[in-house]
């Protein structure tokens, strides 16, 4: 960036540092950047902690639904179609085959 042509730049200059000096001078002792930086890393840390339980949690429903059902060459061959989706997807399918449907489960209850 350049200067040239522009009028008044030591004052410009001199507001800025006048500026930023009274921005310094008001957050002193207000904002405690050591305690700002722990809890960033505090729940930085609680993040990655929750996203390898959720990963935990998706590996063993998988393992579940293929220990139960196996996986479907077929419904893994659509594109898009990996192990994450594949289960509820396949789930749905199993439902539309011929499952119990909730309202054959509602008539069959007699409360």
């Amino acid at each position: 960036m350049h200067t040239r042509g522009v009028p008044d730049v030591p004052e410009r200059v001199e507001a800025i540092r006048s500026a930023a000096g009274a921005w310094a001078q008001f957050w002193d002792g207000h904002l405690d950047l050591d305690a700002l930086a722990f809890d960033v890393t505090e729940h930085l840390s609680d993040m990655a902690d929750a996203k390898a339980r959720t990963g935990r949690a998706t590996g063993q429903a998988q393992l579940y639904w293929r220990q139960l059902y196996g996986d479907d060459e077929l419904l893994m061959s659509i594109p898009g179609m990996g192990p994450v989706n594949h289960p509820g997807f396949g789930a749905h399918l199993l439902d539309w085959e011929g499952g119990i449907h909730a309202k054959q489960v509602r008539r069959a209850d007699p409360g």
